[in-house]
């Protein structure tokens, strides 16, 4: 089979989603919803790349990159995040590990098609929290740096309770309530590099599941926000973007205020259908020495964070290592 690669353009819309609903494995969907996940994104168009039969003139392969802002260093730069690689389901199986480590593969041929549109453009970044059987791969590319972040998880079904510190209260918001940008331009400078956290970003970020947000207040000033989605599949609660003004006193309020609100939500924990109950949050460093102090345990389970940088745009490669990165498990 003779494969060409093509960035997508809009007349290819209704035969990306045709295409997405037949082999994607994850739902069906029309013109109007690839617009509403794809096109209309706080950040602009997203960025699909196109693996085509020759023979045929059909798509046999699609790649998403979805764009958002990053901070880094004092400033907002572009970036694109890989999403949702799709090859047509009797494909799935032909090409396998010796492809992808030759670079022959079409989800990674279609990944550089990506990359290099992206580069000749002057975007900044490409990022993604891998499904960790593509983290393995990424790793053995010398152009991707990887850091891997761990899972640590607290029982709900363990004795006692997270009681909020006097002083201390949680809100329930709309993510798109101005409270966010308050606190954004607060923590942008304590949380860097990291994904731009506003009322703006916030909404379509935490449209894509059942989150509630909340905004933590202490002594009347808000010093944290938090997610918190209920994960049926793995019987767990999981906290994600977590900010805060600082990453010490508001941090570790903020994250017990979190599993406080958690235990209030979840029913009947000792429940035999609840009783794996748990909550989980992806740790980053400074998160990792508090929820170890909170009774949490690590998972045996990492996430891995990739980044390729593309155009400088006034950063160096060191602004955007791995291992410095805020990140949360729905980023």
């Amino acid at each position: 089979m003779s494969i060409s690669y093509r960035m997508a353009a809009k007349n290819d819309i209704d035969e990306l989603a045709q295409f997405w609903s037949e082999n994607s494995g994850w739902d069906i969907i029309d013109r109007a919803e690839w617009e509403r996940r794809f096109t209309n994104t706080p950040s602009g168009d997203a960025a699909v790349a196109i693996a085509v039969d020759d023979d045929t003139g059909k798509i046999i392969g699609q790649f998403v990159f979805i764009p958002l802002r990053i901070a880094v260093k004092g400033k907002e730069v572009k970036a694109y995040r890989p999403f949702a690689p799709v090859l047509e389901q009797s494909l799935q199986t032909k090409f396998g590990i010796a492809s992808l480590l030759t670079g022959q593969h079409p989800i990674l041929r279609m990944y550089k098609k990506v990359a290099d549109d992206l580069t000749r453009q002057g975007v900044s970044l490409i990022y993604i929290l891998p499904d960790p059987r593509w983290s393995r791969v990424l790793q053995a590319f010398p152009f991707v740096m990887t850091h891997k972040f761990p899972l640590w998880s607290y029982s709900l079904t363990s004795p006692g309770a997270f009681e909020l510190t006097e002083g201390v209260s949680a809100e329930k918001i709309n993510p798109s309530d101005p409270a966010v940008d308050l606190l954004w331009q607060k923590a942008a400078a304590v949380y860097n590099p990291a994904i731009v956290r506003n009322s703006h970003t916030l909404p379509w970020k935490t449209s894509h599941g059942d989150f509630k947000v909340y905004t933590v207040n202490h002594c009347n000033e808000t010093i944290g926000m938090f997610a918190a989605v209920y994960k049926i599949k793995d019987h767990q609660w999981l906290i994600c973007d977590v900010v805060t003004k600082d990453k010490k006193e508001s941090l570790a309020l903020t994250l017990k205020t979190a599993c406080h609100i958690i235990q209030q939500e979840n029913k009947n924990p000792a429940d035999s259908e609840t009783s794996k109950n748990k909550i989980a949050i992806l740790a980053t460093p400074p998160i990792e020495d508090i929820v170890k102090e909170m009774g949490f345990a690590k998972e045996n389970y990492h996430f891995t964070l990739a980044v390729q940088m593309l155009a400088k745009n006034g950063i160096d490669k060191k602004d955007v290592l791995p291992a410095n990165w805020y990140v949360s498990a729905n980023d």
